[in-house]
């Protein structure tokens, strides 16, 4: 982001009468900014002192590079153990890398216009940064914009209880900001019917598999051999298990939308969690004829929530092995991060799959998507790398799709520096 930062900020307008209020630089508010290497224990201080601040810019070298959120950051901080895992960290960890820019002049509409195409890939920003030709004039608020939206529509139906007889012209002047209206309203009526038909399908199909070997063996308990009853309890098993998944990743996703989840960080070994993932997993990659390659190497200490962590690494093997074609291998590195001892860890899981198109490797974290190139009749409800994504962004690493030069799938987890006992 080229935005350079104005040591003196602009003072802000009154924008109370907001049905007059054209363009973004009506609604900007000057705004305290911090440093790229600023700490996150005087981040926090900066907030509890001053409740009027809800976000802060965060400038690297005379640009802004994000954006802190007031709300996101104070909850976090207050989450069990976080204080010790971030209160030191730069506060370029716990920042909005990507923060919406829009120019002073650009009109309201027109702003409404660019938070509504950012809201059909990920949630709505509750601010975005507003400058004058590249410099930094201060912060905008969405509530602020759809409040001067709802106040100008409330105007035109004032003005056409009044003047009826240009209501033509008047409902032509509008008509934009009712097709910002009807797109939103469209785009939550697609999300909740894909919803419901990936819930239905997936839930369905293990539910019928429960119901039908239990009523097949039921009528047949008397007649059939051993190994065709060990069978029906081996499918019921399965697919109890598959709805057991389900309803566990429904409830984490439920869980991260309320913010409720809590780590339980403990210092770990990382090289004991793939071994662990392995044995799991051992008879399921026996099956599919497929070799699994681990080699553990120094202890690599780190202060995490073992079983979250545990879930991501065996989602991300689990679906490695669906996709893996018999005779093949799944080799996982564990790499340290120079400079040592402090520069965290790298766990590449890398798989002999079809591979992940390139315009879908960041497509597959969102929720309910997998990769057209997973056509293998695996199933999948489009729910673990999800999960997985935000457990490592609680941790404060990510989780990372690539494609391997060989061919294959590569998912590479960050796991960030964590000081312990020093």
């Amino acid at each position: 982001m080229s935005l350079k930062a104005k040591k003196t900020l602009a003072v802000s307008q009154d924008f109370g009468n907001l049905e007059h209020v054209q363009s973004a630089s009506q609604i900007c508010l000057p705004t305290r900014w911090i440093t790229a290497e600023m700490r996150n224990h005087d981040v926090f201080a900066i907030f509890d002192g001053d409740e009027q601040i809800q976000i802060l810019p965060v400038v690297q070298d005379g640009e802004v590079v994000g954006l802190i959120n007031r709300e996101r950051f104070m909850g976090t901080m207050a989450g069990r153990f976080h204080w010790e895992i971030y209160s030191k960290k730069r506060c370029t960890k716990m920042m909005d890398h990507d923060p919406l820019v829009v120019d002073a002049a650009t009109s309201i509409a027109e702003v409404a216009n660019q938070l509504l195409h950012l809201g059909e890939h990920q949630a709505l920003p509750e601010s975005f940064i507003i400058a004058d030709k590249g410099t930094f004039q201060g912060t905008g608020y969405t509530s602020d914009v759809l409040a001067t939206l709802l106040r100008q529509q409330q105007a035109a139906v004032a003005e056409l209880q009044t003047h009826r007889d240009t209501l033509s012209a008047t409902v032509r002047e509008r008509t934009y900001d009712l097709e910002l209206a009807k797109l939103a309203a469209e785009h939550a009526n697609q999300a909740k019917s894909e919803f419901l038909a990936n819930m239905s399908h997936e839930l369905r199909t293990p539910l019928h598999a429960v119901l039908a070997m239990a009523g097949m063996g039921s009528q047949k308990s008397g007649e059939a051999p051993r190994e065709k009853l060990a069978k029906y309890f081996s499918v019921i098993n399965e697919s109890a298990e598959r709805l057991a998944r389900l309803v566990s990743n429904l409830l984490d996703i439920s869980a991260f939308e309320a913010g409720s989840i809590v780590l339980n960080p403990t210092l770990i070994d990382l090289n004991h969690l793939p071994a662990r993932v392995f044995a799991e997993l051992a008879s399921l990659a026996d099956q599919g004829s497929v070799a699994l390659h681990f080699t553990p190497g120094a202890p690599a200490p780190y202060l995490g929530d073992a079983e979250r962590l545990h879930q991501v690494i065996r989602n991300v093997v689990g679906n490695a092995l669906k996709y893996s074609p018999k005779g093949s291998d799944i080799l996982i590195q564990l790499e340290t991060i120079p400079p040592e001892p402090d520069g965290g860890y790298c766990l590449h899981i890398v798989d002999h799959g079809p591979g992940i198109p390139v315009s879908e490797l960041e497509h597959i974290f969102a929720r309910f998507t997998q990769s057209t190139q997973t056509n293998t009749g695996a199933g999948g409800s489009g729910l673990g790398l999800p999960i997985c994504r935000e457990i490592m962004r609680l941790h404060g690493g990510q989780i990372v799709a690539s494609n391997h030069p060989e061919g294959g799938a590569c998912f590479t987890i960050s796991f960030p520096p964590v000081r312990v006992g020093r």
